[in-house]
């Protein structure tokens, strides 16, 4: 009787252990890893789990918090990061923006064969260099400009150069033997390369209390669709100078020129924006930010600058609500009779237009649909926030 009893205790316990493991497998599926507040009463709750807050680090858009997931207060389960932007209120711009970027490297946009004495090849070619790879060092040298690589090249007297450069997500090294040309009697490589990357788009937000900004709503990418990764960049005043409309198969685009001067810097080039802040921060209502778990499917407002003079607000519907990448978090549609007669929907330039939901800054237009110029991707505005980690430098 003593043994059969023990044998029930026992399995009974184990009943229970198991049953504990499989509720908190359960609960590790179901409570997520990260969680966007914009006011103090979202947290949620789950039923035998306590969530208890363990640091606290402040930063200029929102909070950057730890929290644990308890199982019955006591078995810790998982970490989660929360991201509290309680109170925080940012101005939604849609002013056109100048970027000026300079990358940590110089790209390749062109392989080219060079005349030298009694043959022709490229000396990039042989050592395996193709468009797109992003050089990072000569002979142990960073290279940031043109300048930066043509000077080595030329000093070299035709002696084997090392290069680090990069491939996609991956650092590689080759040797690079330049050829002397026999036109101007110059060591050359065989590539074209450039060091910087310009162009127009849109302003998502500025924070009035420091000038900080985020734009764009996605990152600024080589040729290859490689993130460029920041050396230093500045921002300009931009004016639309033109509007080429969008049509099935063809996207739309803004055209426009840069002002001479400096208004702000960039800080970071990430998948989710540009991120810098205004030497005078460009006024206007702020608002508080709605994040994912607020927007619903429905009408919107979108606020973009197409005539240069001021930025205006169109009607656009929220159509289907997802998370396909960092930047294509929800889809939309134009509906506004008079953005689609001057623009037939969404065109190039137009990314970082603000979108506003039940007076909540909620997103930014970030992609147009080639299939369809009326559609579009939206990047949740805590994706963008998120990205930011602030602190950010200030504008000087």
């Amino acid at each position: 009787m003593g043994r059969k009893t023990t044998k029930i205790i026992l399995i009974g316990l184990w009943s229970v252990l198991l049953c504990v493991l499989l509720w908190a497998g359960l609960c590790d599926l179901v409570i997520p890893d990260t969680l966007a507040l914009a006011t103090g009463e979202e947290i949620p709750s789950y039923p035998c789990i306590s969530l208890v807050y363990e640091e606290e680090n402040g930063g200029e858009l929102g909070q950057a918090q730890t929290m644990s997931a308890r199982l019955f207060g006591v078995v810790s389960l998982k970490k989660i990061e929360v991201k509290d932007y309680s109170g925080l209120r940012l101005v939604p711009s849609g002013q056109t923006l100048g970027v000026r970027l300079t990358a940590d490297g110089v790209c390749v946009v062109g392989i080219a064969e060079v005349e030298g004495e009694g043959k022709h090849q490229s000396p990039a070619a042989a050592a395996g260099l193709v468009p797109k790879d992003m050089i990072l060092a000569v002979n142990d040298s960073p290279v940031r400009t043109v300048a930066d690589v043509k000077a080595i090249v030329e000093s070299s007297g035709g002696a084997p150069l090392k290069i680090r450069y990069q491939r996609g997500a991956e650092t590689r090294e080759t040797t690079l033997t330049p050829l002397k040309c026999a036109t101007d009697g110059k060591y050359k490589t065989g590539m074209w390369i450039k060091d910087s990357a310009t162009g127009i788009g849109t302003v998502t937000f500025v924070d009035p209390r420091t000038g900080e900004f985020g734009a764009l709503g996605h990152g600024v990418c080589d040729e290859g669709g490689v993130l460029l990764p920041l050396s230093r960049g500045v921002v300009t005043d931009a004016v639309v100078s033109d509007v080429v409309k969008g049509k099935k198969g063809t996207p739309g685009e803004l055209h426009g020129y840069l002002k001479p001067g400096k208004t702000g810097v960039l800080t970071k080039n990430t998948e989710c924006g540009v991120f810098g802040a205004f030497a005078t921060p460009p006024t206007g209502e702020a608002l508080p930010i709605g994040t994912r778990a607020e927007i619903k499917t429905g009408k919107a407002t979108l606020r973009t600058m197409l005539d240069g003079a001021a930025p205006t607000d169109y009607e656009i519907e929220i159509v289907q609500i997802h998370d396909k990448t960092a930047n294509k978090s929800f889809t939309v549609r134009v509906t506004d009779a008079r953005l689609l007669e001057k623009t037939g929907g969404i065109v190039q330039g137009m990314s970082g237009s603000p979108i506003i939901q039940n007076g909540k800054l909620v997103g930014a237009i970030t992609h147009v649909m080639i299939s369809d110029p009326t559609s579009g991707y939206g990047i949740f505005i805590e994706n963008m926030l998120n990205a930011a980690n602030n602190p950010m430098a200030k504008a000087s």
